[in-house]
């Protein structure tokens, strides 16, 4: 027992002793004078089981205690833990970054041009993230956004948002002005609800516009 540990649990034993008759070493009918065999004291040990409350408790307030520590002293408790909840963000962040779409391979030798290529990358990166957090401010009163699919989002992604916006684009540059126009004549409905959400419109890109 010494080599158990019950945590969380309390072991009592009540031992009971008992006399019995003893039993004779050999078998067989007994000698007429052979004595009687000595009586014995067995020993009955009944064990009960009971939850440890207080140990509970105590396992149950630990696991539930974070320790963050930070620099920023003006942080509240409940700001500091949503910041750090917040955490997954700036990891799923730079998983999209190391994707194999975005900077593998880089087929460039000059650093500065390689810091140049990072940072339009963390630009890209960061123009998602704003999309992202506008459209899911829009939504949060708004009817889910309808996906071609048939299926609706409340909270959609950057790379859903890129997804429906994937469409073929004419950039000319006349003079020092840029002209841009939409390669279709119609929108569909996922990129006019998208625009609208974001207060864009793309009526004046449509060929023939003016």
């Amino acid at each position: 027992m010494a080599d158990h540990e019950y945590r969380g649990w309390t072991l009592l034993a009540d031992v009971t002793p008992e006399v019995v008759a003893g039993k004779r070493g050999k078998r067989g009918r007994p000698a007429a004078n052979a004595p009687a065999p000595e009586p014995k004291t067995v020993y009955q040990i009944t064990w009960t089981w009971s939850p440890d409350d207080s140990y509970r408790r105590h396992q149950v307030q630990q696991a539930s205690t974070l320790v963050l520590a930070t620099s920023d002293r003006t942080l509240s408790p409940y700001e500091m833990l949503t910041t750090y909840r917040e955490e997954y963000q700036v990891e799923h962040g730079i998983r999209w970054l190391k994707s194999p779409l975005r900077l593998d391979p880089v087929y460039l030798k000059n650093p500065d041009r390689v810091a140049g290529f990072g940072y339009v990358a963390v630009l890209a990166l960061a123009i998602a993230r704003r999309l992202q957090a506008l459209v899911r401010e829009t939504l949060v009163d708004q009817a889910p956004l309808a996906l071609p699919e048939g299926r609706a989002v409340e909270r959609p992604s950057d790379r859903v948002l890129f997804r429906l916006l994937d469409v073929p684009l004419l950039a000319l540059k006349v003079g020092s002005y840029p002209l841009m126009w939409l390669l279709t004549h119609s929108i569909h409905p996922w990129i006019e609800r998208v625009c609208s959400l974001l207060n864009l419109t793309l009526s004046a890109l449509l060929p023939g516009s003016t």
